[in-house]
């Protein structure tokens, strides 16, 4: 129980830390960009810490779920294996991939304007 609980914790002050809608809000504003029908600055700040916490939240509990049925299942059969720790395995895995994808496309997407700058 104590393993789901921090899962769930961990994976949503991740989320809070790696989407900050402070530095979202701020450079929107200062690229003029905005979202319709709200105020650039403090109001779309506070959407987006709405819009953060929602899907952080439905993100944490998920990922809290998925990976304890696994553990569960093996509480009540009362059977020790590695097994039963492989979907929260492949869990962490795939989250790295998906952050290591995300900054080679970054890094490509640098270097292409690296002449701009």
């Amino acid at each position: 129980l104590l393993y789901l609980i921090l899962t769930a914790v961990l994976n949503y002050f991740l989320a809070q830390i790696m989407i900050s809608p402070e530095e979202i809000a701020e450079n929107m504003k200062k690229s003029g960009d905005y979202i319709p029908e709200m105020k650039p600055g403090k109001e779309t700040k506070k959407l987006l810490d709405h819009v953060v916490f929602k899907t952080s939240m439905i993100s944490s509990l998920s990922f809290a779920i998925l990976s304890g049925i696994p553990l569960l299942v093996q509480y009540a059969l009362k059977v020790q294996s590695p097994l039963f720790m492989m979907p929260l395995n492949f869990m962490i895995l795939i989250s790295i991939e998906l952050t290591l994808i995300e900054e080679i496309k970054t890094r490509f997407i640098t270097e292409q304007y690296k002449d701009f700058l």
